[in-house]
């Protein structure tokens, strides 16, 4: 016997004791069951199975509805903040946050930054039913709104500063 073979011989007996004396077999198992059982309950990026069929992604019922509900929120916040021409959003941390009231032309731009970011929350929403193998458009359109959407509310305090000084 060679001494490679004595020494894989020898982990693969240690291994089957570690295995055995923590029950790991077991464990094992029962991860994967669990993992098939609860699949829907975490994001799963669109992917190949072991066919090669293709497998649309899937977004959790609760994130679906936390984005809806976001999205809603927000939409109505800024559409009433439109409508009274006063929009109050608290900028900063917990010791230094102080409440802006924007108006005019900073209200349209934060309120372009607010459908920003919903119409991106909206689309992980239908990505989510849309089965046919484009995630890489949807994560671009994701990231793009996402990034406008920032660069818009910077935009609306830079405008709102300047229009208040």
């Amino acid at each position: 016997m060679k001494l490679n073979d004595l020494i894989n011989k020898v982990e693969e007996t240690r291994k089957k004791r570690i295995m055995q004396r923590f029950n790991l077999d077991a464990l094992e198992i029962d991860v994967k069951k669990n993992a098939e059982n609860y699949e829907d309950e975490y994001d799963i990026d669109g992917r190949i199975n072991d066919d090669g069929e293709y497998l649309p992604n899937k977004v959790s019922r609760n994130k679906r509805i936390l984005y809806i509900l976001i999205s809603f929120l927000l939409f109505l916040y800024g559409i009433g903040g439109l409508y009274k021409n006063d929009l109050a959003f608290l900028i900063g941390g917990k010791r230094d946050a102080t409440i802006y009231h924007f108006h005019d032309s900073s209200l349209i731009i934060l309120f372009l930054a607010i459908i920003f970011i919903v119409m991106s929350l909206v689309s992980r929403v239908i990505d989510h039913y849309d089965t046919r193998n484009n995630e890489s458009k949807y994560k671009i359109f994701f990231n793009t709104t996402q990034i406008i959407g920032i660069i818009l509310y910077v935009l609306a305090v830079i405008v709102y500063t300047v229009n208040k000084y």
